[in-house]
């Protein structure tokens, strides 16, 4: 037997199909238990609640929301999608082949575009056993029962079973990883590599006597359907964009897209991708004590407090050029000749970026904010 987490009474949340509900409250004493695990959640503004059901729901595409197919009474009932500070009306189309556990997606085709949300993506891969991911819901705090429900809330957990249609996921006995509860229903798990990948829609809790796990609903095998519904374009894989939608995602920026993403605000302290140091600029820490600087003898060296050189590219000598921070997630060293002469060896991470930090570290970033490479300087 499996138990469903959506909540399908009222909880005096005071709403009804096409009427905007009362703002959602927002804060939460810092001692009220969390998510069951969780921790209150300002991010992930794709999230919102859907309604009449009160359950959790993803903006997967400009007019698009997916949730779970339990949370929806048929195809054609009417609802809405409330993010943060808008809510917008849509029709409900459930998975032609719920039946009620298996293929538990539904999407709530919106009827205009929900405004100022930058949709989240679906992946259209399958999931692996060991996959870190991030729960997020406006679930309960404490199962069965209405406690802390409303609040976005987020936690972390890994996959421990894959199988033709859903993936598992389990609470360990120390209370350290997330796990659903009710009004979780339908609520996005995020891959963690990448923060608006969703690669499963929460659905339902196995009774003890099958293992307790959580499960969820692959979206990867309703990827082509999910898109199919309502033919919005704007709905996409977690490895794809689309230059020039005005969307910008986690895997855009300047860098590859500048009609769709601003350019990064001016940071003393870092190369952001695609940027030059010519011979005698630098980037300096927040705090001063570190710089790093392409020299005109061809060397890069990072110095800290004034004059005493911790780092160094080694290429003192060779005809100074440039220093870019590539598009590649490379850092390479030019010669006027456009030779390169030193690189940190990190091609391959695209929207890269280099941070001198106040620590006495030089380190680069991937787009996920992983650390690539460093100088080993920390900390000083």
């Amino acid at each position: 037997m499996r138990l469903p987490i959506s909540f399908l009474v009222a909880l005096s949340i005071g709403c009804e199909p096409g009427a905007a509900p009362a703002p959602v409250e927002k804060t939460a004493s810092a001692r009220e238990p969390t998510v069951i695990h969780g921790t209150l959640d300002s991010g992930h503004p794709a999230v919102g609640l859907v309604y009449p059901s009160g359950c959790t729901g993803t903006l997967v595409g400009r007019r698009t929301v997916v949730t779970a197919a339990h949370c929806t009474d048929q195809t054609g009932q009417r609802g809405l999608f409330c993010g943060d500070f808008a809510c917008v009306d849509g029709t409900y189309v459930r998975h032609p082949y719920y039946d009620p556990y298996d293929n538990d997606v539904a999407v709530l085709a919106l009827d205009f575009a929900f405004p100022g949300v930058t949709p989240a993506r679906l992946a259209n891969f399958r999931p692996r056993v060991g996959w870190n991911m991030i729960v997020v819901g406006f679930g309960c705090t404490v199962w069965d029962s209405s406690l802390g429900y409303g609040i976005k809330r987020q936690g972390r957990n890994a996959i421990d079973e894959v199988n033709a249609l859903s993936f598992q996921y389990d609470e360990d006995p120390y209370g350290s990883q997330a796990v659903a509860c009710q009004g979780d229903s339908g609520g996005p798990n995020f891959w963690d590599p990448i923060p608006d990948c969703e690669i499963g829609v929460m659905s339902n809790r196995q009774d003890w006597l099958h293992g307790g796990d959580w499960v969820s609903t692959r979206v990867d095998v309703s990827f082509d359907w999910i898109r199919g519904v309502t033919g919005d374009p704007s709905v996409l894989g977690c490895n794809n964009f689309v230059c020039g939608d005005g969307i910008c995602h986690s895997n855009e920026g300047y860098w590859n897209c500048p009609s769709d993403c601003p350019p990064p605000p001016y940071n003393p302290s870092r190369l952001n991708p695609g940027q030059t140091m010519l011979p005698g600029q630098q980037a300096t820490s927040a705090d001063g004590r570190f710089r790093l600087t392409y020299q005109s003898d061809g060397n890069l060296v990072l110095y800290q407090s004034g004059s005493w050189a911790i780092w160094s590219s080694g290429t003192y000598g060779t005809a100074a050029g440039r220093t870019v921070m590539q598009t590649d997630g490379n850092l390479v060293v030019y010669t006027p000749w456009n030779q390169a002469v030193w690189s940190s060896g990190t091609y391959g991470n695209p929207g890269s970026f280099l941070n001198v930090q106040n620590d006495g570290n030089t380190v680069i970033y991937n787009a996920s904010g992983r650390a690539t490479w460093s100088t080993g300087t920390c900390c000083r």
